[in-house]
Formats: structure tokens, sequence, C-alpha cells
């Protein structure tokens, strides 16, 4: 082809015909230069391959019993879990395989799983909550706190910007992570009745979730948002019944600024679930795996996976714990705190250079 024509194409006219190659091309062409080393590692790229050139999912499990500079990873393709050591310590959030940590309250370092690159950030809110957002060559973090407050830090420029509080009488979840959704970063905000509200990311404020508002049911007792972590896909996870005890554990998926029904966890579930979690649901959280949503407690060491695709939509999972150098006394502990730091890593790194 004329490079004068490929030059022209839209640049996501670029990927469906590259993600048409052989893997062995792919991989050669990254090393032509660095426009399409960037092109071939984004996440937009990625999810165009054919499920058996995409690598597998990472679980990535941390938590007080093990060294804070010691994590485990757990690859659901061969059910084994390795040890993996970092420089630094105190994991809070990761995208697309980028690791960020807190090493002190006011610092923050950002690490790149592949190359094992890093970078010292200083933070400006020690009790915030941290959303990673990845891009092709580079990335941002969103640092947001309870009163709305968010502070934006991007690679390029290497600056924070601060930006205009949340104006709503709700406040902000900052318990879990926000959900990256086209081109903004949503929280669940609180106290009840629910809602969500998303911080755009480009334009920088506060935008509505959804004029449709939260899905109508009888009672949301507890929400929690999952993103697929490229921006295309933002579902809710939330439990409906009454007087504080969820009846019902259902899945919705925002489509077209409104939430659609998708799932229902099975009565049986709902009941083992309802009984381990003790009805405390901020215990609860989600997470996006494989093409579809897992639910957990942190006093439950199982984790219940929904796969939209598939006719036995809901299963339910219980990885054996790297619990080698533990002794009996500390089991008990992990089964109760092994759930409160999970992050999962898409083994498609992005080469972003710091």
């Amino acid at each position: 082809m004329d490079p004068k024509i490929w030059g022209n194409l839209p640049e996501e006219l670029q990927e469906r015909i590259l993600s048409r190659l052989p893997l062995k091309t792919i991989l050669s062409f990254r090393s032509t230069c660095r426009r399409f080393n960037n092109l071939l590692s984004s996440p937009s790229f990625l999810s165009l391959l054919p499920p058996q050139l995409n690598p597998p999912h990472l679980l990535l499990l941390s938590h007080p019993n093990f060294p804070s500079h010691l994590l485990h990873s757990y690859d659901s393709s061969s059910h084994h879990w390795r040890s993996l050591s970092f420089s630094a310590s105190h994991l809070t959030t990761s995208s697309l395989g980028l690791l960020c940590f807190q090493p002190s309250p006011t610092t923050l370092t950002v690490l790149n799983f592949l190359t094992r690159s890093s970078k010292s950030i200083d933070s400006p809110n020690c009790s915030s909550s941290l959303t990673l957002i990845p891009s092709p060559s580079r990335y941002k973090i969103l640092s947001t706190s309870a009163d709305g407050a968010a502070s934006l830090y991007d690679s390029r420029s290497a600056n924070w910007t601060t930006f205009a509080a949340y104006s709503g009488r709700a406040r902000i979840s900052t318990a879990h992570s926000g959900a990256f959704f086209r081109g903004a970063v949503y929280f669940v905000t609180t106290p009840e009745p629910f809602g969500v509200v998303g911080f755009d990311v480009d334009r920088g404020r506060w935008v509505a979730a959804t004029a449709a508002g939260m899905p109508e049911e009888e009672g949301l007792v507890f929400v929690r948002l999952v993103g697929d972590g490229v921006g295309r896909r933002l579902m809710m996870v939330g439990g409906v019944g009454r007087d504080g005890i969820s009846r019902s554990v259902r899945v919705w998926e925002m489509e077209e600024g409104s939430w659609r029904e998708i799932g229902r966890l099975p009565e049986m579930m709902v009941r083992k679930f309802g009984s381990v979690c003790y009805h405390n649901y901020g215990h609860v959280y989600g997470f996006w795996h494989e093409g579809g949503v897992c639910v957990g407690c942190y006093t439950w060491p199982e984790v219940l996976m929904f796969r939209p695709v598939l006719p036995d939509k809901w299963s339910g999972t219980c990885p054996t714990q790297p619990l080698d150098r533990l002794d009996q006394l500390c089991i008990a502990e992990v089964v109760l705190r092994v759930s409160e730091s999970i992050f999962i890593i898409l083994m498609a790194f992005l080469n972003v250079i710091f």
C-alpha cells in the first residue's frame, strides 16, 4: 500500500487492518518505530485481537501477612500462584499492566509491570481514592476525596492539576477506585439513596452518569461499579432488598444513557453470599476479569464470576491461596483479609515511557 494512503487512514481503521495479521508479524512491527510500538500496545488495538491471541489475565494479591514489597499473582489459565517482588510497596491501584504504589502518605510510585521501569510522584492528598487511567503512550492518575475534590496527574506534563470540587449534596465514595468509561471516571455517591457521578478527564469537570438516574428497584442496599479497563463497558453490581438486607444481587450495564439489567445471582447463591457477608455490604468488592464481572466479599475466599456470553452466566471459583509460609494461626486473618487488595492486570502491557 502507498505510504501516503496508509498515513491518511483513521487510526481506528489502521488498528482493524493490523489486528488481522499473524501474531509473529504484529510483534515484528513493534520494533520498526515508536508510533507502531505505541499503536500495537494500545488497549483499543489489543481488544481487537482474536481470543486465542489475547494473553492471560492475572489476579494480583496483596495482604498484610506477606512483606509489603512481595505480591502474589494467580494465573487463571494455569491455576498457579507465582511470587512477585517489587522495589516499591503498598499497592493502591492498577490498570492494564501499570501498577501504582503508595510507599508513603505523600508519595506515589507508578511501575510498568513489563519493563519494571518506574517513576516517583508527589501525591497531593494522602486520604484520597486513586484511579489509574492508561493510554498508549501516557497515563493519568485521578485523585478524589469524599468531599469531591479532584486532582489529575498527567505523565506527559508531569504535573498535577486541581479542579473544582463536586458541588452535589452527596459524598463521593472513596472506598473503591473509580470505573473508567468513555472518557470519564465514575463513582458511587453516598449516603442512600445511592447515585453515580463521573469526572470527565478531558474537560476536567464533574458530570452526571445518566439522565435516567439509578435503576428503579425496590431498594438498593449496596452498589459497586465495574469498568472493563479500556473505557468501553460500564457495569453496576447491586444488592436489592429492604431494611438493609439484600434479597437479590443483580448486574446492570450502561447502554445509551440508561442502566439495563443483564443478570441476577441465583437465589441459593444469594443466600450463601448474604450469610458469609453477615449483611455487612461494606465488605463487598467487584472487578472486571476475562470478559465478565467478579463479585466477592472480604470475609469469603470465593469469587463469583458473571459472564454474560455464557449460557450458565454465574460460576464460583476458589483458587488455593498461597499460604505455604504462613502458620495455622495466620490462616484466619488471611481468609478475612485476602481480598482487600485484589488487582487485575491484563497481560497486554502498555509501553509507557517514564
